[in-house]
């Protein structure tokens, strides 16, 4: 007789977070794996779901902006950024702060990265009828240089710039350069912001785990190399 599976198993819960990102019981990503990598299925289900988006120090929403910068910031996962475009206002990110998360990855992704990453996310909220966003006021409208179309449809929407929160920037700062390898003198400055903001170092750690999901244990590793480094340097700093 097979024992009851633990109700809180990784398989179990990762199940559970999946499929109130995709918004559907069962993504259809595990299905298209299932004949020919189920395994893949189950590591996706068990350590990016069940353990890596159940670890402490970040809410759900913020993991989701970090996660649609480090996919922004590749460049090369359309079908994943959509998706996870889709899970970010699922899980109730405000569609202004996901076009701000996509634009602030454009110093180490580029702007050819960046207009495909904003384009895909407005056929996001287009598919789903989303017609304006909220923006401070008086905020300039976003120019983009050889994209004056996706400029238009930003206006369209009232989006105006690029006014996140200090501590939420300084996260998809970090997981943007962490893709690319961080620059260390960028990597720390986008550090050292995190940390004038209020927040914590294992918001920073936190950010680096998301990249490893999603652009590979190297470029986490680098990230991590790069936090230590900028926490070290603080702490040997002499105080007032």
């Amino acid at each position: 007789m097979t024992a009851p599976a633990d109700q809180d198993s990784p398989q179990l819960r990762g199940m559970r977070l999946l499929s109130e990102i995709a918004g559907t019981e069962r993504p259809a990503i595990l299905d298209a794996l299932a004949p020919i990598a189920p395994d893949l299925g189950r590591y996706i289900v068990e350590f990016a779901y069940g353990e890596v988006y159940h670890r402490p120090g970040l809410s759900l929403a913020t993991r989701q902006l970090v996660t649609v910068a480090v996919l922004a910031a590749l460049g090369t996962a359309g079908p994943q950024f959509g998706f996870h475009v889709n899970g970010a206002l699922n899980v109730g990110c405000d569609p202004h702060d996901i076009l701000a998360s996509v634009l602030e990855s454009a110093a180490p992704a580029g702007d050819a990265a960046v207009i495909s990453g904003l384009t895909v996310t407005l056929d996001v909220f287009d598919a789903r009828g989303i017609t304006s966003v909220s923006a401070a006021a008086g905020a300039p409208v976003v120019a983009l240089a050889g994209a004056p179309e996706l400029g238009r449809r930003l206006a369209d929407l009232g989006f105006g710039g690029r006014d996140l929160e200090a501590r939420t920037r300084a996260l998809i700062g970090i997981a943007a350069h962490g893709v690319h390898g961080p620059a260390t003198a960028q990597g720390r400055a986008q550090v050292r912001e995190l940390l004038a903001s209020g927040g914590q170092a294992q918001e920073a750690v936190e950010a680096a785990m998301q990249i490893a999901v999603y652009a590979g244990f190297p470029a986490a590793i680098n990230t991590i190399t790069v936090i230590g480094q900028t926490l070290a340097a603080s702490a040997a700093e002499p105080r007032a």
